[in-house]
């Protein structure tokens, strides 16, 4: 089949043209209202239409004559804002009017930001607005100067010492200055209320706040934060009577949507610009989702009123969206709220629309469980149900629930869309490599760097094997190999560790450190870490520049990138792949979105270096904010019920309603306090007791809750987790609460089903198609072989049809085990142009691969992280080199002094595991000080007849590496190895001495044949130990048990070798032999296989072909 090739199209707006609906009696009336009529809200539940009165009401007016610009209409977020511009759109097409001049629709701080850039334009200022990031970062860069510079001083008071520095004061402070910018209290008036009311918390505060304000005056840029442009705003119309005049005599109309998310900033704004003029505004008290930043349900009370006393509402009734199912998980919730006094009652009015729809809720015994669920159900209802993607919303209470649910969904295909509000730049895989590479080429540039690349070794890795170096683990290990293999060949001593950050460091000589020809092409398992280097190479240039920006610095690391790795995402983000174009789009959106963080970040901190751009988003918090979204995505909505309020899906899963997040009771502003200040300048102070608090913010969810569970239409799926860490929430029964009986006191676990994902069908029809053909060699039924012969077709016929669109897991040319090998030529033991040379073993790998050629094999293409036991015996390893002769107190005072920094390597926090370690280090010491005493005087192993007296020896060196290259008649070796102690007894014989740390013991039988011990034997037997001991025959070899729970060391000593070709050498030729691949042998041990999933006769490790066997 032709391969297919994605070609960029530009695509027509959907939804362009829209008929006018069918208005029920209620929307008539207030569509129809005549012009001059004044303040009128619109009161309804969820579903009543009053969005679709709204649009509509705009649309009467402007095609009764009534210019666009003339018509201002106003919501909560600028979301919602491109919606309702969408949807005015559609219907002035269908009504012909012409909807290229600009559509009147705007979010409350979208026309704030208008209104004070118009009136700051003549002054010849440019305001911009500063994002939620910056106003964080901004806050902690003046926490930390109180507390770094001496020369500033702030009084904290002792509720706050423990808390500075620390995230949540930050956050608090945040909150408090937004309260104090919604309020319009200033930091004098602040310290006065502190000192008033005994509040040292506000006093300190007051500092901060002033400060604050102070940075953003003198910033430049004329900067405004999101909680102080609606207030700034009405400062400025009241300070400009002439602006304020002839705006008020160009809007005739205004139209407000989802009144009840109004903060108090914004029914100031309101009342400004609302006076003397036709206002519509839409409310639904119940599903208020931005009370924690002030909106406040009760304040409707007086509204529209407050604009003219002959205000009027309407109450619209009939609904539409919420069937009767939905309806009853509505009316459920938000009749555990309290009705607003003063306020129509639009709740009990509401009626169930006619259609049909379905609320069922779900117990799930993970969260595990819980995504899993979540993508079966999406992909059921999209696959057997035609539901599309973007007709279904998954909404969770908080934006790390969002983050998971989003990541699940895109692991399997799903496209997703979610706020960019709830993104953090700074942990994106396209961004954080990027700026990881900044910091450690600014460490380089100015001196610095405690490595050549200044960077950690676990962060090279991490470079080298993410987005841009794209490196696979085994080409990283394989590279580190190919180095310590080259550095040993010349005599070195320096580790893979050191080899591959000077690789990194100076791509340069690349060739030469992995000892290949200048005119090769660099090997793939190379070109990943010399792309990082040369990134890096490029990053430090840039930085040395004079005056080098953040932008610089990192436009630098791109452009070298640019070539292997941009071209590659651009290729995929147009691809037919969806895995491959999804994640490439999300990776060129997120360097887009860096370069504009950075951009910004140089507006806003003139001449401050890249470096402080990285700590500037590494310490941010919160996601950066943009006045405009990102268009054009199509995919599930996975979204907070804060950013979904607005709009509606066919289906809405409403996930992880837990106890202690789904209600969140806790009393936001707590450490400063906030709630109260609010309640001091809105003259409600005293009036609240602490359980009334509680219960405004349980009321406060629950309105969340009732939002969240509105936003569907035709089926709503709730989700919560029982485990041993997790309870559902009470909530959940809100939806369908749970009957008890006594066979099942609690809801049911939901047994999860198989997700329809397109490997999911391959391997169902895979397991058709082979149980089948199993069976009809069985079956001697000519009947049933007919109906499993045409099942068995009915099988590869789909496999086929799913090949050739595209679905490679049903092509078999691509099936495990039908594929023929990607090579049958050996593996080990040839260079990397497939050029015969020796195999190189280690007296360890000897002994694996004598025992298991396949564990082997998996010992040598993965990786493990060191264990705090390695750690420990490599470091008693290093004092026992240091010490040879065994001084206690020596060895002792090295391990106090050492072993802190051993333990806080390891993670290992003063305490009882700490002192186990240590206390077992100083055992092991004593172990091996009784050793060495032994042997200088000799000693005996054994008891009765396995007795055995051995004589004294002397030490010849310790850790003494040594080479010998031995030929078999198949095979040749070199074999390498460190021996901890090499010995000699009266004979002048060397002894090899191996030290074990380790708590296992080698048994008596095992001993004798012990393939390590045997291999150093025969190393020494071909003179590997000529330089030090003239003698080529040994005295035999031992393994000393440090790490032994008996009451003296434990000595396990192996007989000398023969003369000539004995076991060992034998070991060494199988080994040699079998490692050299393709094929590896597995050792199958009956009670306890140590590769179950890789061996053939166990039934987890064989393969889907061999079924016959």
């Amino acid at each position: 089949m032709e391969a297919m090739v994605s070609t960029p199209r530009l695509l027509r707006p959907r939804n362009l043209y829209r008929p006018a609906p069918i208005l029920d009696a209620g929307q008539h009336e207030v569509v129809n209202q005549p012009a001059g009529h004044g303040p009128l809200m619109v009161l309804g539940g969820p579903g009543t239409g009053k969005t679709t009165t709204a649009v509509e009401y705009a649309v009467s007016k402007i095609t009764s004559g009534v210019a666009t610009n003339e018509v201002l209409f106003l919501t909560n977020t600028r979301t919602g804002a491109a919606q309702l511009r969408d949807y005015l759109t559609a219907r002035l097409n269908y009504e012909s009017v012409d909807s290229r001049a600009e559509t009147p629709v705007r979010s409350f701080s979208s026309y704030a930001f208008d209104l004070i850039h118009r009136i700051r334009e003549a002054e010849g200022a440019t305001p911009r607005l500063l994002a939620g990031a910056e106003q964080d970062r901004l806050i902690a860069e003046l926490i930390e100067g109180y507390v770094t510079d001496p020369q500033l001083t702030i009084e904290w008071p002792d509720s706050l010492k423990q808390a500075v520095g620390l995230r949540g004061l930050r956050h608090e402070l945040r909150e408090l200055i937004d309260r104090c910018a919604e309020y319009g209290i200033e930091p004098g008036d602040l310290e006065v209320l502190g000192r008033t009311k005994g509040r040292t918390e506000w006093v300190a505060a007051a500092t901060i706040l002033q400060d604050y304000r102070d940075v953003l005056d003198l910033s430049g840029a004329d900067a405004y934060d999101p909680s102080g442009l609606i207030t700034a705003a009405v400062k400025l119309w009241e300070a400009n009577p002439d602006f304020a005049a002839v705006e008020t005599q160009r809007i005739k109309h205004i139209i407000i949507d989802d009144f009840q998310d109004a903060t108090p900033a914004i029914h100031r704004l309101i009342q400004l610009i609302g006076a003397n003029r036709d206002v519509l505004i839409t409310v639904n008290p119940d599903t208020t989702v931005q009370g924690f930043r002030g909106a406040r349900p009760q304040a409707l009370v007086n509204w529209p009123e407050i604009l003219a006393p002959d205000a009027t509402t309407v109450t619209l009734e009939k609904g539409y969206r919420l069937g009767s199912s939905l309806h009853g998980a509505y009316q459920r919730t938000v009749g555990r709220i309290p009705a607003i006094g003063g306020l129509p009652d639009a709740r009990s009015h509401l009626s169930a629309a006619a259609h049909d729809d379905a609320v069922t809720v779900h117990r799930l015994a993970s969260p595990v469980q819980e995504h899993l669920f979540i993508v079966q159900q999406i992909l059921e209802l999209h696959h057997r149900h035609g539901v599309a993607f973007e007709d279904v919303a998954v909404l969770a209470r908080t934006s790390a629930k969002v983050a998971e649910v989003a990541t699940a969904l895109e692991t399997e295909a799903i496209p997703v869309v979610r706020s960019i509000s709830e993104v953090m730049l700074n942990q994106q895989p396209a961004a954080a490599p990027l700026l990881v590479l900044t910091a450690a080429a600014d460490a380089v540039a100015h001196g610095g760097a405690e490595t050549a690349t200044g960077l950690e070794p676990a962060d090279l890795h991490w470079l080298i094997t993410g987005r841009y170096g794209t490196s696979t683990p085994v080409e990283l290990r394989n590279l580190r190999r190919r180095l310590l293999a080259v550095e040993r060949d010349a005599g070195g001593t320096r580790d893979s560790t050191h080899l591959l950050d000077l690789l990194v460091s100076d791509t340069d000589r690349a060739f030469e450190l992995l000892a290949l020809d200048a005119d090769q092409r660099m090997p793939r398992y190379a070109a990943g870490a010399v792309r990082i280097g040369r990134m890096l190479a490029a990053m430090v240039k840039a930085t040395i520049e004079e005056q080098a920006s953040a932008e610089m610095v990192l436009w630098a690391g791109w452009e070298t990138a640019l070539p292997d790795v941009g071209d590659v995402w651009e290729q995929q983000a147009l691809s037919d792949d969806p895995n491959a174009s999804v994640r490439a789009n999300r990776d060129l959106d997120t360097a887009v979105a860096l370069f504009e963080a950075a951009e910004r970040y140089v507006v806003q901190f003139p001449g401050q270096t890249a470096l402080g751009f990285t700590q500037y988003l590494a310490e941010q918090d919160l996601p950066m904010d943009t006045l405009s979204a990102r268009a054009g995505q199509s995919g599930v909505s996975v979204l907070t019920p804060t950013t979904a309020a607005g709009r509606d899906w066919d289906t809405v899963f409403v996930v992880g309603v837990q106890e202690g997040v789904w209600p969140n009771t806790r009393l936001r502003g707590q450490l400063l306090h906030t709630q109260e200040l609010v309640e001091e300048v809105t003259g409600t102070a005293g009036q609240q007791l602490i359980n009334e608090r509680i219960a405004q913010v349980r009321h406060d969810e629950l309105r969340t809750f009732a939002a969240a569970i509105s936003r569907a239409s035709r089926r709503l799926i709730g989700t919560a987790v029982a485990d041993a860490d997790h309870q559902p929430s009470m909530f959940i029964d809100r939806l369908d609460p749970w009957k008890p009986t006594d066979d099942e006191p609690v809801r049911p676990y939901t047994t999860v089903a198989t997700p329809l994902t397109a490997d999911g069908l391959v391997i169902h029809l895979r397991r058709t198609l082979e149980e089948t053909e199993r069976n009809l060699l069985s079956t001697v039924d000519p009947v049933e072989a007919e109906a499993l012969e045409t099942r068995g077709d009915q099988a590869a016929n789909a496999l086929a049809v799913l090949a050739d669109g595209g679905i490679g897991t049903a092509e078999p040319g691509h099936w495990w085990g039908l594929v023929d090998l990607s090579t049958t030529a050996p593996i080990h033991g040839v260079d990397e142009h497939g050029v015969p040379n020796r195999v190189r073993l280690s007296p360890s790998t000897v002994e694996t691969a004598v025992e298991s050629p396949l564990q082997w094999f998996i010992y040598q293409i993965s990786t493990a992280g060191t264990h705090p036991a390695a750690a420990t015996g490599t470091f008693i390893h290093a004092i026992a080199e240091k010490f040879p002769d065994a001084s206690v107190a020596d060895m002792f005072a090295e391990l106090k002094e050492k072993f802190p920094v051993l333990a806080a390597e390891a993670g290992i926090a003063p305490g009882w595991e700490y002192d186990a370690l240590y206390a077992k280090a100083q055992r092991t010491l004593e172990y091996y000080y009784e050793y060495v005493s032994g042997m200088r005087a000799g000693y005996q192993t054994g008891r009765g007849k396995t007795a055995e007296a051995f004589g004294p020896r002397q030490l010849v060196d310790t850790e003494h590496r040594v080479t010998v290259d031995m030929d078999f008649d198949e095979v040749q070796v070199q074999l390498n190895g460190i021996i901890d102690r090499v010995e000699v007894d009266a004979q002048g014989r060397p002894y090899v001495v191996d030290l074990k740390t380790g708590a296992s013991q080698v048994t008596g039988a095992r001993l004798a044949r012990l393939p390590q011990l045997g291999v150093y034997q025969a190393m020494v037997k071909a003179g590997a130990l000529q330089d030090i001991v003239p003698s080529r025959q040994p005295a035999g070899a031992a393994l000393v048990q440090l790490g032994t729970t008996n009451k003296s060391v434990n000595i396990q000593p192996q007989a000398p070798l023969d003369d000539g070709m004995t076991w060992a050498e034998q070991d060494i030729a199988d080994a040699a032999r079998w490692v050299q691949g393709p094929y590896f042998y597995t050792v199958h041990d009956a009670d306890d296989c140590k590769l179950t999933t890789l061996c053939p006769i166990c039934k987890e490790g064989q393969q889907v072909t061999e079924w016959l066997i």
